[in-house]
């Protein structure tokens, strides 16, 4: 049983984690709040079995884990948001100079409103113009050929991991290239590590980073 005193503490947390999410979704005129079960998501009881609900991140820990990413120009990446939910880190990484944002997200009803997020976000001059949400399964995305940085809230379970992990990796061996993984409150960064030429270069209790270099490099 908690002690009155872990509870107040837990308390505390939990009221500034609201404002937290409140202050960001006011200042970009957007929607992002708020934990989404599967059945409100829309998910089908066959694909429950491997699916997550939706909870965003904390902006704070999307930036941290973001601000220590490998890379010098992130001009010259795409960022990847796998099960990106209503948008909350693709909306994060709007404002960091990556070239495109890309959200992936299963659930039409979680898409649809990243898709009235993008087009309603505004923060410092910043639109949602290089913002593009897709409503697709992540077992069947296909990578682009630009460098990545790909960033994932444990969005799914290991089978569906798996698959992704897979296609990865015959991506990078056919068009290789700088690609940066980032795994938020990480549950399968031992999958990640599987990858051909991917290593762990960063590891703290909330995040983990792998990257994979081309050969040449």
């Amino acid at each position: 049983m908690r002690s009155a005193q872990d509870l107040w503490f837990h308390a505390k947390r939990h009221a500034r984690e609201l404002v937290e999410d409140q202050w960001f979704d006011r200042t970009r005129h957007v929607h992002t709040s708020g934990d989404v079960p599967l059945r409100l998501a829309g998910i089908a009881d066959a694909e429950k079995a491997d699916s997550e609900l939706y909870v965003p991140a904390r902006p704070a820990n999307i930036r941290e884990a973001l601000r220590a990413v490998p890379v010098r120009d992130l001009s010259e990446y795409t960022f990847i948001d796998f099960g990106s939910g209503k948008g909350r880190a693709i909306f994060v990484a709007a404002e960091m100079p990556f070239q495109r944002v890309i959200g992936v997200e299963f659930s039409a009803r979680l898409h649809e409103q990243s898709s009235r997020n993008a087009q309603s976000y505004r923060f410092r001059g910043k639109t949602g113009s290089h913002v593009t949400p897709l409503h697709q399964n992540a077992m069947r995305f296909e990578f682009p050929q630009d460098p990545l940085v790909i960033y994932m809230f444990n969005p799914f379970g290991r089978a569906t991991m798996q698959v992704v992990l897979d296609r990865l990796d015959a991506s990078l061996q056919q068009h290789p290239r700088h690609v940066v993984v980032v795994l938020l409150w990480p549950r399968c960064g031992d999958q990640v590590a599987q990858v051909r030429g991917m290593q762990q270069v960063c590891a703290t209790r909330r995040h983990e980073i792998f990257e994979a270099f081309a050969p040449h490099t």
